[in-house]
This record gives C-alpha cells, sequence and structure tokens, in this order.
C-alpha cells in the first residue's frame, strides 16, 4: 500500500516548477501538441523540436512536453468516474463490462477519430500506385 503513494520522481520541484512555468493565464497547460495545427497533427511534425533535443543528448523530464490540461488525470477521470457511476448498479458494483463501457463512452470520441485516420490511411494505401 505505501508503494502507491510513494512519489514517482526522486526530484518533484523541478517537475512543479517545469509545469508552472508552461502554463499561461488561465490555467492551462500549453504544449506543442495543444497548439498544433490537423497537419502537423497528422505528420507528428509537432514533435520536430523533441526529436531534435534527443538526436542532440538523452531526454531529461523537463524535455519532454507536458500533456494538455484536457489530457490530465484532473480533467479525464471526473469525467470517467461519472460515466462509470452512471453506468454501475450499486447492488452488483463495478464489473468488467461497466469498466469497459465507461472507458469508451469517456473516450469515444478520440476513438472515432483514430477509427477515421486509420481508415484514411487504408484506403490511401490501396489506391496507391504501384509501380511494375
Amino acid at each position: 500500500d505505501t508503494l502507491l503513494q510513494e512519489p514517482l520522481l526522486n526530484d518533484s520541484t523541478n517537475v512543479i516548477n517545469a509545469t508552472e512555468s508552461n502554463k499561461c493565464n488561465l490555467g492551462k497547460t500549453i504544449t506543442p501538441y495543444s497548439n498544433a495545427s490537423i497537419f502537423s497533427i497528422l505528420t507528428f511534425s509537432w514533435m520536430g523540436p523533441l526529436i531534435a533535443v534527443g538526436n542532440k543528448k538523452t531526454l531529461d523530464l523537463e524535455d519532454v512536453p507536458h500533456l494538455a490540461s484536457v489530457d490530465s488525470v484532473k480533467e479525464a477521470f471526473p469525467i470517467f468516474r461519472n460515466k462509470l457511476e452512471s453506468d454501475s448498479d450499486s447492488s452488483s458494483g463495478v464489473t468488467t463490462l461497466t469498466l469497459v463501457k465507461a472507458l469508451i463512452f469517456s473516450i469515444w470520441r478520440e476513438i472515432l477519430l483514430t477509427a477515421f485516420f486509420c481508415t484514411s490511411i487504408h484506403i490511401g494505401f490501396l489506391h496507391w500506385p504501384v509501380p511494375h
């Protein structure tokens, strides 16, 4: 039980300072992914600066961009918990099925977007001209 309460990093002050430096006035975390265009997201070009740093040295935690606030646990967990509580019966408790349903209904937009991208890639490869 005490293992779950231990910090993941030895020096948590650096993490806090790095997190605070990536915040803007509204309390939203500014990340390269959150500012990326749809083309940048599709081609992963928003990761270019990180890859360039990784080519020069071993990446530290300060080099890796933080999650956008919408993707953080503080934002995602309440949505998941609400879906889980609305689907589960208090008498039978939480089952595997209710956990899966809560997870899917919590991130259904992301699942559909990923399915669309995968389908687009597969259609593109099916119609790509093959040299003979």
